[in-house]
C-alpha cells in the first residue's frame, strides 16, 4: 500500500510517477521525489512495486529505467534508490 503523505507532499514529482499496465491491469508502479544530495538537487526513487503475480518479467526494471529517461530528460543529475539494501 503506497504511503498518502508521501503523494501528497511538496517533493513529490507526479511526472516522475509511473504506472505500468499488463492488459488494462495495474502491474506495477514506482514514484519519485525531490531530494538534496549536499547542496545540489537529487531524485530519490522508491517505492517501487511489481504485482508479485508478474514478478521477474523485467516490469521493476523497466520502470526504472523509463524514470531514469524522464529524469534525464527533465536535466535531472542525481537519481538516488531508496529501500532497504539487502534487497
Amino acid at each position: 500500500m503506497l504511503n498518502t503523505a508521501l503523494v501528497t507532499s511538496v517533493e513529490f514529482l507526479p511526472h516522475l510517477a509511473l504506472v505500468a499496465e499488463i492488459d488494462g491491469a495495474v502491474a506495477g508502479y514506482c514514484i519519485t521525489t525531490r531530494g538534496w544530495a549536499g547542496d545540489g538537487p537529487a531524485l530519490g526513487l522508491g517505492p517501487i512495486g511489481v504485482d508479485p503475480s508478474v514478478q521477474r518479467r523485467g516490469i521493476g526494471s523497466a520502470l526504472v529505467r523509463e524514470t531514469l529517461r524522464l529524469a534525464a530528460e527533465h536535466g535531472e543529475r542525481v537519481v538516488a534508490l531508496l529501500g532497504d539494501p539487502a534487497y
